[in-house]
C-alpha cells in the first residue's frame, strides 16, 4: 500500500516496469501537481474526489465521472486521489 499526504508541492509516481504485484495508494494533497505514469496495458484505476482539480490523461486512459481507468491483464494499479486545489495527469509514457 502506497500512501502520501502532502501539502504543496510537485509530486509523480512511475509505475513502469513489471509489477511483482498490484498496487494500491491513497494520496491526499493540497496545494499540488500531481503525475501519473502507468505503462500502458497495466490494468489501473485513479479514482479522483476533493475541491478545485483540473485532470488530464493521455494514451488509453478512460474516463468516466472522476475515474480514470484503463484495461490490461497482470498486477494492477488502483490510486485514490484527493486534492484541494491543483492539477492531475495520467499518462502511458
Amino acid at each position: 500500500t502506497l500512501s502520501l499526504l502532502g501539502g504543496a508541492g510537485n509530486f509523480g509516481f512511475e509505475f513502469t516496469g513489471k509489477l511483482q504485484r498490484s498496487v494500491t495508494g491513497n494520496l491526499k494533497a493540497g496545494v499540488s501537481n500531481i503525475s501519473v505514469l502507468v505503462p500502458e496495458g497495466v490494468p489501473a484505476t485513479v479514482k479522483l474526489s476533493g475541491g478545485l482539480r483540473a485532470a488530464s490523461a493521455e494514451g488509453a486512459w478512460k474516463k468516466d465521472g472522476d475515474t480514470y481507468s484503463q484495461s490490461g491483464s497482470g498486477a494492477s494499479v488502483t490510486l485514490n486521489i484527493d486534492m484541494t486545489v491543483g492539477s492531475i495527469f495520467l499518462k502511458n509514457k
